[in-house]
């Protein structure tokens, strides 16, 4: 079999159908996926846990009142405005002696007594901010309502011309844009994670068959582009497979415990951050393809592969200083600069400061920068994959004929 005899797309064929063969085989495969996905159903269970923990309202503590000398419009000021404040009390009447005798036994929390006019409070401790506001609230609330009877109007009337409604238009939009910052971050996870194992994979995979000259076998058959494009393409779809098997579980579990309504401007962010996965992998592993054919051994190869590793970790992680800033000029320049678009443009969607239309252009142009990654790559790849010998460096690899 030649590539004559085959064709260009039946030979890059060939070569994913064999790396994809290959990984799916391996137990780092089965037991990273079981794993992760482990992580994901695990973790979409324990956050809506967090989270109905935290939205589920808290019932106050109630605090034992004696009082001395206050009127019943005193009484039940006070009692209002400890239900209004969230730091409800319970008023008990009693002497004036009796109310400290409590306190001092501890049988009772607070004594407010009255005497001539002047109003003493009584503890054991400090009182708290709740506690305190509650009884002052509640003694001037009193005195106002006083002092508006005495002038013949009517307390509810006077509210009631007063009353502030504040309401909101629509819930709705607030819960989509916390769902869709929630997509994307998974989706830059996702992207990161797959970058970061998949990438690697490619250059140790070409490492591999240099060093053990299966490449020279390779070679006889297929071209260098057609073998880098199959390797590629292979890693590439288990990658995506397991990020698939990953992204599902995680969407299943939130969408059961509540924590996704799945709204349209959130699918729509993730299928962005889908684009933004396939063009970001196709432009680093091309990179990383390139720096695994400048040398013959894994020993050799920190010099070359970690440059493009940094590039990339870089890249990904630049949507994390979007959701932390988002209002800075840097991050509309990031959203046009590639590969840093990649996870700029779904985070800024999520956020909504860049509409679906304004991120044709960022796209487009991250696409463009992707074929010439893999021009580049594949340029070195070809002059430098039967190379044996030191590692040459990124110039020459490029000069080379």
């Amino acid at each position: 079999m030649s590539a004559s005899s085959t064709g260009a797309v039946a030979a890059v064929r060939l070569i994913a159908t064999r790396e994809i063969a290959t990984r799916l085989r391996t137990k780092a495969f089965k037991v990273g996926t079981a794993l992760m996905l482990l992580i994901a159903v695990g973790g979409g269970i324990a956050l809506s846990l967090i989270v109905d923990h935290q939205s589920s309202p808290t019932t106050p503590s109630t605090t034992a009142v004696v009082a001395s000398g206050l009127s019943a419009a005193q009484e039940a000021a006070i009692t209002e405005t400890g239900s209004r404040l969230g730091s409800p009390v319970t008023i008990t009447e009693a002497s004036a002696e009796e109310a400290r005798a409590r306190i001092d036994t501890e049988k009772a929390a607070v004594a407010v007594i009255v005497d001539r006019g002047a109003v003493t409070v009584y503890s054991r401790s400090d009182l708290s901010d709740g506690l305190q506001a509650t009884i002052r609230g509640g003694l001037q609330a009193a005195q106002v309502q006083a002092a508006l009877a005495a002038a013949h109007v009517d307390p509810r009337a006077l509210a009631a011309a007063s009353a502030v409604s504040v309401e909101r238009a629509n819930d709705a939009p607030d819960r989509e844009v916390g769902e869709r910052i929630v997509i994307a971050m998974v989706g830059l996870i996702l992207l990161t994670y797959a970058i970061m194992q998949a990438g690697p994979a490619v250059s140790t995979g070409v490492i591999e068959e240099k060093s053990s000259r299966i490449v020279e076998i390779l070679l006889a058959t297929v071209r260098p582009g057609q073998l880098m494009a199959g390797k590629i393409i292979g890693i590439g779809l288990v990658s995506l497979l397991q990020l698939v098997l990953i992204g599902a579980a995680a969407l299943i579990t939130t969408v059961a415990t509540g924590l996704l309504t799945l709204p349209t401007l959130a699918l729509s962010t993730a299928a962005i951050a889908l684009v933004g996965f396939i063009l970001g992998y196709l432009f680093f592993a091309a990179l990383f393809a390139a720096a695994g054919s400048m040398v013959s051994r894994i020993e050799d190869s920190a010099g070359t592969v970690l440059p493009v590793t940094m590039f990339a970790f870089v890249s990904v992680y630049s949507g994390l200083f979007v959701v932390l800033n988002p209002g800075t000029a840097l991050a509309g320049y990031l959203t046009w600069i590639p590969p840093f678009s990649i996870s700029t443009v779904p985070i800024r969607i999520a956020l909504g400061e860049l509409t679906l239309l304004g991120a044709v252009g960022p796209t487009l142009l991250m696409a463009a920068a992707t074929a010439g990654s893999i021009w580049v790559a594949a340029r070195i790849y070809r002059h430098s994959v039967l190379y044996s010998g030191a590692k040459i460096s990124w110039g020459r690899a490029l000069r080379m004929r």
